[in-house]
């Protein structure tokens, strides 16, 4: 999949999620964890996992 889709739309897909795991009170081990293992998997940098769920973050 990773080699039909571009990057920055996969980091687009795991940044969106965050901002759904932040909007659900969700910041914590056990909701970070998912969004790190489907970012390993996608090959984004989880920096962009901790990286929104952290910063201030407008919404595209």
């Amino acid at each position: 999949m990773n080699a039909h889709v571009p990057q920055a739309r996969r980091v687009q897909v795991v940044r969106d999620l965050c901002l759904v795991v932040r909007a659900n009170n969700m910041i914590e081990p056990k909701g970070r964890q998912p969004l790190n293992e489907l970012a390993e998997r996608l090959q984004v940098p989880a920096a962009i996992v901790d990286q929104t769920l952290t910063e201030e973050v407008e919404p595209d």
